[in-house]
């Protein structure tokens, strides 16, 4: 009831400097009930309006209630109402809330015609450009083909944070179970973590997930790494929270899962931390949180992972993602996609068509992630969109919406089959199939892999780890500089060293074979500069 709060400040301003009494009894009345979600809140702003149709702020109260109600209809309805009163206190603020209500409702040309007649001040502006972003966006669709989960993977509650396992054998999702409509009674809320099993190609009816993290409080924003190990999990108000929300994990042996491991610090803080996600190779936990040291509200944070001999794991500092992903708003449901190119998110800072919208990011040729983009309409629309994940095939995407179906008020699960474009392909797909690994740097005549090749180590691990049955080549080629013997013999101890790192971070030996050809297999001239380093490569073939 933060917005609630201001209007309070604003109203007692108002009635100290203007000494305005708009019966400071009913207001107070009516703030109560508002702040406790009352449905009577709208009967008593009602009687407030016809005992003194030209006082804005009982409107701007129907306003923040129809808002709770998320009813953009009404909303539009009672601040239309208010405009076409003579001598309305306040008129311009009103202006914005109706501009600010038909933004809501989607409709941005409306929206826009009334900013542009407003003082253009910071908010007004930014309102302004989301108008333009957001037309755009519609006007340029792009072409998915949207599938409601159905009933085995909704139930009639808010449905989120879906996530399906790299097996393709289980969907997991967040249940808040009782909240049918916008505005329940938090006194009959409960998350819980459901899972569905397939069988006969068919997603079986979700059910709760029984097993160690379940508890008579709140669990959810669950996500599995890719090998099936670890499930990580968000847990609140527990008793050995560090803060409110603290990311959990539990780790799998053989058949049985361990008892829930909090994060610990400096993962988890006095803060809130949630939607966790792992990448391929178990190699940094992406996750938004609201501590010190962001852009403002919840930002998406990193942290790389190293492994004790039990299994557990040890989180080092965070590292904020930075400006291109983060903003003074929030951004929260962070994705690595199973190969390990795009990030994926939620955000209400950057431009978008309203609320919260899906955007997505990847690293350039440095390793340094590039300015987000809006992923487009119509996936995003004017409600929102968040708990973007991906299908291991890349081409098919599951988030959580209530803007799909016009009148639906709760959140459901959907299924998005994506286009060409937005399709994540994969490295390596056929027996036979080769790619150069590209960015792989070792000195100069040596076969020691320096520090930078890191990003593309990790991402050959991810897809190695996400495809369990591949098993791989590993070949080293050389330019013409030396002797054929030298660059033999060089080339198969790069080969080699890649094979160890893939080694150390628990690939089985068994799934890899390493090979040198020196000069033998040039793919461009050795007679210049740049045909030479393309020659000086690493090349991986599938076996399987």
């Amino acid at each position: 009831m933060k917005r609630i709060l201001q209007i309070i400040l604003c109203l007692f301003i108002g009635i100290t400097a203007l000494n305005a009494e708009p019966n400071p009894k009913a207001f107070l009345q009516i703030v109560n009930s508002l702040e406790k979600g009352e449905k009577k809140a709208i009967e008593l702003i009602t009687k407030q309006i016809k005992k003194d149709k030209k006082e804005a702020q009982w409107y701007w109260f129907a306003d923040d209630y129809y808002e709770s109600e998320d009813n953009t209809d009404a909303r539009i309805g009672i601040l239309k109402q208010a405009l076409s009163v003579k001598k309305l206190s306040q008129i311009e603020e009103t202006q914005l809330r109706l501009a600010m209500a038909y933004f809501d409702a989607g409709n941005y040309k409306s929206a826009d015609s009334i900013l542009a007649v407003l003082k253009q001040n910071k908010k007004v502006t930014k309102l302004r450009r989301n108008c333009i972003i957001a037309d755009s966006l519609k006007r340029n669709p792009i072409e998915v083909i949207v599938t409601d989960m159905g009933d085995s993977i909704n139930t009639p509650y808010d449905n989120i944070w879906p996530f399906a396992s790299t097996d393709k054998e289980h969907f997991l999702s967040t249940v808040v179970i009782g909240k049918k409509n916008s505005t329940p009674d938090q006194n009959i809320i409960q998350e819980d973590i459901f899972v569905s099993t397939k069988k006969n190609g068919k997603w079986q009816y979700t059910e709760v997930l029984n097993g160690p993290m379940r508890t008579n409080e709140n669990e959810g924003a669950q996500s599995i790494s890719a090998d099936g190990n670890y499930i990580f999990y968000v847990a609140c108000n527990r008793r050995e929270n560090i803060g409110s929300c603290d990311i959990y994990y539990i780790i799998k042996n053989k058949n049985t899962w361990s008892k829930p491991i909090n994060a610990g610090s400096p993962l988890n803080t006095r803060d809130w931390e949630s939607t966790p996600c792992i990448s391929a190779g178990n190699s940094v936990i992406y996750f938004s949180s609201n501590r010190p040291g962001g852009y403002g509200g919840k930002d998406i944070w990193e942290s790389t992972i190293s492994k004790t001999s039990n299994g557990q794991l040890i989180f080092s500092e965070p590292k904020n993602l930075g400006p291109k992903i983060n903003t003074s708003e929030d951004e929260i449901s962070p994705y690595i996609d199973p190969y390990g190119k795009y990030l994926y998110f939620s955000s209400t800072g950057h431009g978008g068509m309203g609320r919260f919208d899906v955007f997505y990011t990847q690293k350039d040729k440095n390793a340094e992630w590039t300015e987000a983009k809006n992923i487009g309409y119509p996936i995003n629309t004017h409600k929102d969109e968040f708990g973007f994940t991906l299908d291991v095939d890349g081409q098919t995407a599951y988030l959580s919406c209530n803007g799909y179906e016009k009148f639906s008020a709760n959140k459901r699960i959907f299924s998005i089959r994506l286009p060409q474009s937005l399709q994540i392909n994969r490295p390596l797909e056929n027996k036979g199939d080769t790619i150069i690994l590209e960015n792989i740097y070792f000195d100069v005549d040596m076969a020691l892999l320096k520090p930078e090749s890191a990003p593309s180590l990790g991402n050959l691990l991810d897809f190695l780890i996400v495809h369990p049955n591949y098993n791989v080549e590993i070949s080293g080629h050389t330019d013409n500089s030396g002797t054929r013997e030298h660059n033999q013999s060089l080339s198969m101890a790069r080969a080699k060293a890649v094979v160890e790192y893939l080694t150390r971070h628990h690939i089985s030996p068994s799934r890899l074979t390493y090979v040198g050809y020196g000069m033998d297999k040039p793919i461009a001239s050795n007679n210049t500069d740049e045909g030479r380093a393309k020659n000086r490569r690493i090349e991986i073939r599938i076996k399987r």
